[in-house]
């Protein structure tokens, strides 16, 4: 029913993980986060890299725009205005761990970053409002990266 890279490098990646990672791991495997499991004797593949990359750009955006994207406390500005650190924990972590969790009960691999992108929005627009406020050249942009996307997906639907 999907198609498309991520689809693509999750079958590579299914099909390595199910039939006992015999032989060399996918290329894509190189891309993967992997920790301990309790129980299993192998490094099991959990997030990827760019997962944690949109976490730092979130992050990033957070400290430039003024947001708290910390579930516990102080923002990051606050911190360093102040000079003292406190437990940070980026709303963004929480849809990580919210994809990583499902993903582990359900027993396939699931994309992360759409959970993680909704999880930072959501967040923002219910705790700052103005970010609910977008001008014409906002929905002009989104409006076309969604006509794009839609275009590229079905345009590699004809081809594949």
């Amino acid at each position: 029913m999907f198609k498309g890279p991520s689809r693509e490098i999750i079958e590579s990646l299914t099909v390595y993980y199910e039939t006992g990672m015999v032989g060399p791991p996918p290329a894509a495997d190189f891309l993967l986060l992997k920790i301990t499991v309790p129980g299993i004797g192998q490094l099991m593949p959990v997030f990827g890299v760019s997962d944690w990359i949109i976490i730092a750009f979130f992050s990033a955006a957070a400290v430039k725009f003024g947001f708290n994207d910390n579930f516990a406390g102080k923002s990051i500005s606050d911190m360093l205005s102040r000079r003292r650190i406190a437990f940070y924990l980026p709303v963004s972590v929480l849809g990580l761990l919210g994809a990583v969790l499902t993903a582990q009960a359900l027993g396939v691999f699931l994309p992360a970053l759409p959970v993680v992108v909704a999880f930072f929005i959501f967040d923002m627009m219910i705790r700052y409002p103005d970010v609910r406020k977008l001008k014409r050249s906002d929905w002009l942009a989104t409006g076309g990266a969604v006509v794009i996307m839609i275009s590229l997906m079905l345009v590699y639907g004809r081809i594949s």
